[in-house]
């Protein structure tokens, strides 16, 4: 076998390391928070200050609402809380029904326990 031409960067990672896909990296990290929380005294009382804005707002928009228009929101609501249970029921079930089932994992091992069992050529 001849060597390659240009030599890879000494970097320390490993070709697995480098086929696993970003996702999974990303949620191995425990520094990324979805939120982002004041962690000042500063922050709090500007977020407090918001709240104290903001929620007055929104009672008074929602009470000078027509009641047709909040019946309406409530069931736009109730409707997308219950889609949002279906599918992830429908998703678990997916999830077990594939329980067993044929992955690209298994041709993988496949691959390397036949080249394992193939002779070195020199």
């Amino acid at each position: 076998m001849c060597p390659p031409l240009v030599e890879p960067p000494k970097t320390g990672r490993t070709r697995e390391h480098l086929s696993r896909p970003c996702l999974s990296r990303f949620l191995e990290n425990e520094e990324a928070p979805v939120a982002h929380w004041p962690k000042t005294v500063s922050g709090y009382l500007f977020m407090i200050g918001l709240a104290i804005v903001v929620v007055p707002l929104l009672v008074w928009f929602f009470i000078t609402l027509p009641s047709f228009v909040i019946w309406g929101i409530a069931g736009v609501a109730l409707v997308a809380i219950a889609l949002v249970i279906w599918r992830r029921r429908l998703d678990a079930a997916r999830e077990q029904a594939w329980v067993g089932e044929f992955s690209f994992g298994d041709v993988v091992r496949r691959r390397k326990a036949a080249e394992e069992l193939e002779p070195a050529t020199p």
